[in-house]
């Protein structure tokens, strides 16, 4: 007579594979991007502590170093009247379209919002209003 053992094994994990970062990563940036739509305005205003408590809001952060930082980037590199630019939306998505995706920038973004707001003169108006040309 033979005895047989059925032998189980668990895996035991200790860290996160790097498909796992990278989606934690993807999402982060994602928001990221979702809240500087809502920051960059409230940045051309000179009220500093109102775009901060912005930016904490939008982006869910309580860090008060990285809310810090967050401002400081946001103010250093974009312009007070950003646009989406056609070249840098064509080499994001390059980067982050999956292969079968559509590389018609007009299937992801809609364009004419800003045009219609510049031809009413908006911006023109909010340019004079907050010193920003």
């Amino acid at each position: 007579m033979t005895l047989h053992k059925t032998v189980t094994r668990h895996a035991v994990r200790s860290a996160f594979t790097l498909m796992e970062i990278l989606i934690v990563v993807a999402i982060i940036v994602a928001l990221a991007g979702v809240g500087a739509f809502y920051v960059i305005p409230q940045l051309g205003k000179s009220n500093e502590k109102l775009a901060k408590e912005v930016l904490a809001k939008e982006l869910k952060l309580t860090d008060p170093k990285i809310i810090d930082q967050g401002y400081a980037n946001f103010k250093a590199e974009t312009p007070p009247n950003a646009e989406i630019d056609p070249t840098g939306a064509e080499n994001i998505l390059k980067a982050v379209a999956p292969a079968n995706a559509s590389r018609n920038l007009n299937d992801y973004i809609d364009t004419t919002l800003f045009a219609e707001l510049r031809g009413e003169g908006f911006i023109a108006a909010m340019e004079k209003k907050y010193g920003n040309k």
